[in-house]
């Protein structure tokens, strides 16, 4: 039998190939799913070392010059005092996005070893650090978060660390993009598109449910194994279903580079209120010299080439262990958001 050159496929399977192009007619994205476009050989890949080993080297090499590290002396305070928690801290951004642009920072180095508590305690101090700038500058309404992990899914800093953005007009982004979509569709049908998407997903059995919050693999996704978690609140359920979505991309994936965006309910009251929405999705192997993005995704079409049912499946079995665990059992209290 013939093998596709550099992979363990079929060469006959290049002409049986089955291609899906999936469109949302309401926020008009466009996706393209050819799982064989996973197997394509490339070049540079040798002697690389295995994903856990090089963030593990990385992260010990990083660790004795780390800015973040070594925050009091290395970071600035915001105009604000430092908003501090057991496990994070705020610090101020020199390099703004906007007027209310901070970074919320961990004091654990290396990110494949924060724990549940670590994560609800980071984004407990975000919620902090939103309800601050809102009480200065009541303009600011609109709460905007992004997570990177690792160089190669574009962060600056191994330390784990998030941005903190809020804005007076709008959501950022794609955020904004689903924001607009959700008011249409409620226009034209009188529904709740958030409610129906997830109707719509759980029907075809990529949902997984942690109580009040609920994670989605979208079929209009941006990114492999992306996810989308909401919930009406920031809640605890909402960020351990999110901790629990990292620990799938890192344990059951072995992927440690993973991108997401952050969008928490607006700071005052609206006809159609947002729900906390995360959108998440890993970013190939951190240590390989290749991009996983092209032209084809900044300027043409997004493409995925794995199967969601894949790490919805991954997930929903993790969400269960953690349901019978003793952490899920342990009472955990949010800063109340908005």
């Amino acid at each position: 039998m013939v093998l596709i050159q550099g992979s363990d496929f079929p060469v006959f399977y290049l002409f049986q190939q089955t291609v899906f192009h999936v469109r949302n007619l309401y926020s008009l994205e466009h996706t393209v799913y050819n799982p064989l476009r996973a197997k394509r050989p490339s070049s540079g890949s040798s002697g690389r070392l295995d994903s856990k080993s090089y963030v593990s080297k990385l992260a010990a090499s990083t660790n004795n010059s780390c800015d973040f590290c070594n925050f009091r002396e290395m970071t600035a305070e915001d105009v604000f005092e430092r908003i501090e928690g057991k496990h994070s801290v705020s610090a101020a951004n020199a390099f703004k996005l906007d007027k209310w642009h901070g970074l919320i920072l961990t004091k654990k180095h290396n990110p494949v070893d924060l724990n549940l508590e670590e994560v609800l305690d980071l984004f407990n101090t975000s919620l902090k650090w939103f309800h601050k700038v809102h009480s200065i500058d009541s303009s600011a309404k609109y709460p905007n978060l992004i997570w990177d992990s690792l160089p190669h899914a574009g962060a600056s800093q191994v330390h784990p660390h998030i941005h903190t953005m809020m804005d007076p007009n709008q959501y950022y982004g794609s955020h904004h993009v689903q924001q607009e979509a959700a008011r249409r569709y409620h226009q034209y049908t009188g529904n709740k598109y958030w409610d129906d998407l997830i109707q719509i997903h759980h029907a075809l059995g990529l949902t997984v449910t942690l109580k009040s919050a609920v994670a989605v693999a979208p079929l209009t996704s941006k990114k492999d194994h992306e996810l989308f978690i909401l919930s009406g609140e920031p809640s605890v359920d909402f960020f351990s279903l999110l901790h629990q979505a990292v620990q799938t991309y890192y344990h059951d994936l072995s992927i440690y580079c993973f991108s997401a965006g952050l969008a928490l309910p607006p700071a005052e009251s609206m006809n159609l209120r947002s729900p906390a929405v995360v959108r998440m999705g890993t970013r190939g192997d951190c240590s390989s010299v290749h991009s996983d993005i092209s032209s084809l995704e900044l300027y043409s079409v997004n493409n995925v080439n794995v199967d969601p049912y894949r790490v919805i499946g991954a997930l929903r079995k993790r969400v269960v262990n953690y349901l019978h665990s003793t952490d899920a059992s342990v009472a955990r209290k949010m800063v109340v958001w908005p």
